[in-house]
C-alpha cells in the first residue's frame, strides 16, 4: 500500500487475502531498520502488488517500484481511479498500470446519466487531454 490512500485498500485486500502486507513510506524514518516499508519486507522473486487509490503520472508509486526492483521483486500496480495515462506509466515506469475504473469511464458515465452538459463533458475532455500532454 502505498501512503496513505494506498494503504487502507491494500489492508483490507491483504486481511481478506490472508497474505502479508507491506506498506510504503514516502519519507523512511531514520531509526528504523526498514526505511520506507512497514509491515513484512519483500525478498527477491516474492510478487508484489502495489495499491494505491489514484494515479495520475506515477509519482507515488515511482520509489516504491524503484525500492522493490532494487530487492528483485515481480511487481504488479493497481489503483483504484486512474486518470487513463496507462500507456504513459507503462512507457516511463516500465510496468503495466491497471485500474478498477478510470476518468474516462466517470465522465462517460456522468454524461450518459445526465449528470454532465454536452459543454461540461467537453470542456473536461479538453482539460484532460491537456493535462496528458504535459505527461507524454
Amino acid at each position: 500500500g502505498i501512503e496513505s490512500g494506498g494503504s487502507y485498500y491494500a489492508s483490507m485486500i491483504a486481511n481478506k487475502l490472508n497474505i502479508p502486507l507491506v506498506l510504503y513510506r514516502k519519507n523512511d524514518k531514520k531509526y528504523a531498520e526498514k526505511g520506507n516499508f512497514v509491515g513484512v519486507i519483500p525478498v527477491k522473486r516474492d510478487k508484489v502488488v502495489i495499491i494505491d487509490d489514484v494515479i495520475v503520472s506515477g509519482g507515488s508509486v515511482e520509489p516504491a517500484i524503484n525500492s522493490l526492483r532494487s530487492l528483485g521483486c515481480q511487481i504488479y500496480v493497481n489503483a483504484i481511479f486512474s486518470y487513463g495515462h496507462e500507456d504513459y506509466l507503462k512507457k516511463r515506469l516500465s510496468i503495466n498500470v491497471n485500474s478498477v475504473t478510470n476518468i474516462n469511464i466517470f465522465l462517460n458515465v456522468a454524461f450518459n446519466e445526465k449528470i454532465l452538459s454536452e459543454k461540461d463533458f467537453n470542456f473536461l475532455k479538453d482539460f484532460i487531454s491537456q493535462q496528458r500532454k504535459k505527461f507524454v
